[in-house]
């Protein structure tokens, strides 16, 4: 992976397939998504009236205006939303669009691991539909409430701010696990494959948590504060 884009669909296979496997999951169908630098998101509007197939054909017709690539190296969908305030005669059509690379990266990646991508998602949306399913778990189930998500990885944290379950903010940090590792590295004199793991499964020296864990804990809530 290089700034969330797929370098090595190979490589990203099997650290999916080893995950898989980690988790006991007998799924073969998966979802995948697409960083939101990547993708093109605009809000549409279209005529009520429209059938399923003629909403479509208008769509692919208007999509052009919108997409900055020619339409034969895009891929794009779409969804009604419900009743435009702009106009009460038209629908609000979410048009969403990326570069088909960045689509068959993710197929490749994920067909590495034995696996099919039945949905291509962008994040954000990907996120608002995962925090539905956990609205049993948050106050007044998330309506009028505001909740942050951190996901926090390897080299990049991104922190996404969601507001009745939609995502009103987003941001990347330059910064995650990868600098702990570094850090564990310099202090016990570890390789990066021996403080991966140590990092994982314990057995470092006593002072780990105070000299190295908290300070880096620290630097974390800093980054997103």
């Amino acid at each position: 992976m290089n700034e969330k884009a797929i370098v090595d669909a190979d490589a990203v296979g099997e650290a999916i397939a080893r995950a898989v496997r980690r988790a006991g999951s007998r799924t073969r169908e998966v979802a995948v998504a697409i960083h939101g630098d990547a993708a093109i998101t605009k809000v549409i509007q279209m005529p009520r009236n429209l059938n399923e197939a003629d909403l479509e054909a208008q769509v692919e017709m208007q999509a052009d205006q919108y997409i900055p690539f020619p339409m034969e190296e895009v891929a794009y969908d779409f969804e009604v939303l419900g009743p435009s305030d702009k106009d009460p005669e038209s629908n609000d059509v979410l048009l969403v669009a990326s570069r088909s690379e960045n689509v068959e990266q993710r197929r490749a990646a994920v067909a590495a691991a034995g696996l099919v991508a039945r949905v291509v998602d962008v994040e954000a949306f990907a996120l608002e539909n995962a925090c539905k399913l956990m609205t049993h778990q948050m106050p007044d189930g998330g309506i009028d409430r505001v909740v942050a998500v951190v996901d926090f990885g390897a080299s990049t944290t991104t922190f996404s701010v969601l507001k009745n379950l939609k995502v009103i903010y987003t941001r990347d940090f330059a910064f995650g696990g990868q600098q702990l590792t570094e850090e564990i590295m310099r202090t016990y004199g570890l390789s990066l494959e021996e403080a991966g793991r140590a990092k994982k499964e314990g057995g470092l020296p006593a002072n780990y948590q105070t000299d190295v864990l908290d300070p880096f804990i620290d630097d974390m809530t800093q980054q997103i504060s």
